[in-house]
C-alpha cells in the first residue's frame, strides 16, 4: 500500500534523471535553449517555473497523444489566467518544435516558432 510513498534518495534521483532524459534527450543544453527561446517570446518573464511547467506538460502530452492532447492543453493553459492566448500558442508551439528538433544545431529559432504559429500546421 505504501510502496511508492517512501522512496530512497537514490530512487528519487533515478526517477528524476530518467524524466530529465525523457524530456531533454539532448541534455541540459536543450533545456537551456528551450527556456531561452520561451523567455524571448513571452513578455511576462516573472513566471519561469510556470512557463517550464506548461512546456513540459505540453511535451509529455504531445508525446503520449499527439495533436489531440494539444486542444485540451490549450484550454487548460488559458484557464490558468497566467498566460494570454498568444502566450499559450507560444508554449505549445515551442513544445512541439522542441520535440521535432533532431539536434541542438537544428533547434528552432524565435522566427521559426512565430512562423509555425502563423502557419496552418497547428490544429488547436
Amino acid at each position: 500500500m505504501f510502496n511508492n510513498l517512501f522512496k530512497s534518495k537514490e530512487e528519487r534521483k533515478k526517477e528524476e534523471d530518467e524524466y530529465k532524459k525523457k524530456m531533454f534527450p539532448l541534455g541540459d543544453s536543450q533545456k537551456n535553449l528551450a527556456m531561452g527561446l520561451l523567455k524571448s517570446l513571452i513578455s511576462n518573464k516573472s513566471h519561469d517555473n510556470e512557463i517550464l511547467f506548461y512546456f513540459l506538460v505540453c511535451k509529455e502530452k504531445y508525446m503520449d497523444n499527439g495533436e489531440e492532447a494539444i486542444k485540451n492543453l490549450h484550454k487548460y493553459i488559458i484557464k490558468s489566467r497566467m498566460f494570454s492566448l498568444e502566450e499559450a500558442n507560444i508554449i505549445i508551439s515551442c513544445a512541439i518544435l522542441d520535440l521535432k528538433a533532431p539536434s541542438l544545431d537544428e533547434y528552432p529559432t524565435k522566427e521559426e516558432v512565430l512562423e509555425y504559429i502563423k502557419g496552418g500546421d497547428k490544429k488547436w
